[in-house]
């Protein structure tokens, strides 16, 4: 692929790298010329010291825009308003962003690039960028998501859906519910870089916790089941309940129990060393909502590391499926745990790997652009 990207994403630069980041660094490794445009966020700001201090972030970024992280890609931190909802406020974000965009496409003399966004607001700025295709990628329930404005983003989100030119569903449900109108409309779950996890033997950090080692990875938000984990680490205290990621909720409880620790926010490099040294992967999720025929990007990564992986019942994929064990109460969640250890062995661990390495983020991204390729023949004919 020679040709330009201005992705629009949902997280930061710096931020633990997510979907966008991964297929951006695909993208970028074969050829294209990349713009990665930081998240303005969906929800307005709250009077929080977190907000605060992302607020103090974002405004220091702007101070310098437009910077280049590698040849042939830069982060752009774009001048907006955080307040979603209201409808002189967005008007007057698309209008800075135009601007912005049209400064950035002629600075570095980008021609028709793709505009590829996580943020239905920003998937009808086609215009400003002259670009020759849109495309649409739906990652999560965002009307779901707390603290929206849900009668706008729905808005917008229809108005996103009909510009695009190719929009792509992370669950499959999405394809059939929000996506249902799209021109040409994929399903593109989650996936892992596999390279990362091709490596064995690294330096065990669990070696001062009782065993085995629960796992438990990822931003931890509203929709974790704390409830469960914690009924889960008080019934068993001999196992060790493991967390790690940015906190986005309060886990005051959960992390009091004796046998729960949280590891902070891991250098993402960091994370195959703890994924394979622990004995399995969590992913209690709440049923309901954003969660809902999910595939969340740590599940191929439990599994690209031949962990057995234990979850709630969010999953849809019968090809995934074979690969986790279910639990929907503390009772069927340790039931579940008890079985992902005993059936646990060099062979089973193979078994994931494979499916692992078939489910990469490059894979991904030739699903995605033989996609763009059908709709481009599409308008042609």
């Amino acid at each position: 692929m020679s040709r330009a990207i201005v992705c629009f994403s949902m997280s930061q630069w710096s931020d633990v790298p997510h979907n966008s980041r991964h297929l951006m660094r695909v993208a970028h490794e074969r050829g294209a010329r990349v713009v990665y445009v930081e998240s303005v966020g969906l929800r307005p700001p709250t009077l929080t010291a977190k907000d605060a201090k992302k607020i103090a972030r974002r405004l220091r970024r702007m101070l310098r825009p437009l910077r280049r992280v590698a040849p042939g890609f830069w982060v752009l931190s774009p001048v907006a308003v955080p307040i979603h909802g209201r409808t002189a406020v967005d008007r007057l974000n698309r209008r800075l962003m135009s601007f912005q965009l049209r400064a950035v496409r002629a600075l570095l003399r980008l021609s028709q690039p793709l505009l590829w966004s996580y943020i239905p607001q920003f998937v009808t700025l086609r215009d400003a960028l002259a670009a020759d295709q849109v495309l649409y990628y739906r990652t999560d329930d965002y009307a779901a998501m707390p603290g929206v404005a849900r009668e706008a983003l729905e808005r917008a989100e229809q108005s996103a859906v009909s510009a695009a030119d190719v929009c792509v569903g992370a669950a499959r449900r999405y394809l059939d519910e929000a996506l249902a109108g799209a021109r040409e409309a994929i399903w593109v779950p989650n996936a892992v870089d596999v390279r990362m996890y091709r490596t064995e033997g690294r330096r065990d950090p669990f070696t001062a916790l009782e065993r085995p080692v629960l796992l438990m990875f990822g931003t931890l938000e509203s929709w974790l089941d704390d409830e469960l984990l914690a009924e889960v680490a008080q019934a068993r205290p001999s196992w060790s309940v493991v967390l790690a990621g940015p906190v986005k909720t309060n886990l005051d409880q959960l992390f009091a129990i004796r046998n729960v620790h949280y590891l902070g926010v891991l250098p993402y490099q960091d994370l195959p060393r703890h994924v394979e040294n622990a004995d399995v992967g969590l992913i209690p999720f709440k049923l309901g909502g954003i969660s809902a025929g999910a595939t969340p990007g740590k599940l191929y990564q439990y599994l690209a590391a031949g962990l057995p992986v234990v979850a709630t019942s969010f999953i849809e994929s019968p090809a995934l499926e074979q690969f986790v064990e279910v639990g929907h109460d503390a009772q069927s969640f340790i039931a579940a745990v008890e079985r992902a250890l005993r059936d646990d062995n060099d062979e089973s661990r193979d078994r994931r790997r494979a499916f692992a390495e078939a489910n990469s983020w490059d894979a991904r991204f030739d699903a995605i652009d033989e996609a763009l390729a059908r709709a481009r023949r599409k308008t042609a004919a």
